[in-house]
This record gives C-alpha cells, structure tokens and sequence, in this order.
C-alpha cells in the first residue's frame, strides 16, 4: 500500500493543476492506475488526498455508521461531501477542481504533508500559520496524545 511520506513545497498552475512531487510519483507503483480520491478535510481549510486503496478501508469504516440514525447521516454527509475521484496524468498532474481549491484557499503556493493514511494539501501561508498557532497554544496536546500511545523502547 502506497504511503505518502515527506513533506513537500509546490505550486498549483492557474488551470488548478498540481505536479506531485517526483518523491511521491517514483513510489506510487500501482496505487497510479487504481486512481486518487480527493476531499475536503473536516478540521481545518484543506484537502485530504487518499490513494484508493487505503480510501476503501476508509469507506469500510463508514459502512458500519447507521443510514437511520440522524447524527450518522450527518457525520458520513460532513465526510462524504465534495469528494472526487482523481488521476494522474500522465506529466505527474492532479487536477484540483476549483470548488474544493475555494475551499482550500489554494492559489499558487501549496504545501503538502503527509498524515499517515493521506496527503494533507494545503495553501501555504495557512498552513504554516496552522503549525505556529500549534506550537504557540497546543504543546500540551502532543505531550498527551503521544503519552498515550507512548513510544517502542529502541
């Protein structure tokens, strides 16, 4: 399974374009011909880029949420809305379309970041502006969340 690992600076062309790093493409492999899924993200003002594969593990998840439950449907309807199905072409390209790009703030310079199972795509001034609110008044938050999971003893 094709896995997004390094943090990388780029650019998005006026037709909405994105070339994906060549760090990215070399490993892709199959995960290229089985196709991208590309969504809005629920916390904060980016998109969130899945290879398919690891996409349907996600959707095996939501499959389990209740269709006649009121706040199920709300929560798949928060996570399913505006979703796309991407490809690369054959330069290396994605095409964002323009109402998630809104959404994303994304102009020209873009900055990606992986997040284990995805690819965050973000506009970079908001981006790093997200990271030094982060250092500034959530360094509490990292001592707890990783205190949880703790750390593999080398």
């Amino acid at each position: 399974m094709f896995i997004f690992k390094d943090s990388q600076e780029c650019k998005v062309d006026s037709k909405g374009r994105l070339l994906l790093p060549s760090i990215y493409r070399k490993g892709m492999g199959d995960a290229v011909s089985a196709g991208f899924i590309l969504k809005k993200s629920i916390f904060t003002k980016s998109l969130e880029l899945y290879a398919k594969e690891r996409w349907d593990k996600e959707l095996l998840k939501l499959q389990r949420l209740n269709r006649y439950n009121e706040k199920h449907q709300r929560v798949l309807r928060t996570i399913l809305y505006g979703i796309r199905t991407v490809e690369i072409d054959s330069v290396g390209r994605i095409l964002l379309p323009k109402d998630l790009l809104n959404f994303a703030e994304i102009e020209d310079d873009v900055m990606l970041s992986p997040a284990v199972a995805y690819l965050e795509i973000w506009n970079k001034k908001l981006f790093m502006k997200s990271i030094d609110d982060s250092i500034k008044t959530h360094p509490q938050d990292v001592e707890d969340v990783m205190g949880e999971i703790g750390i593999d003893p080398y």
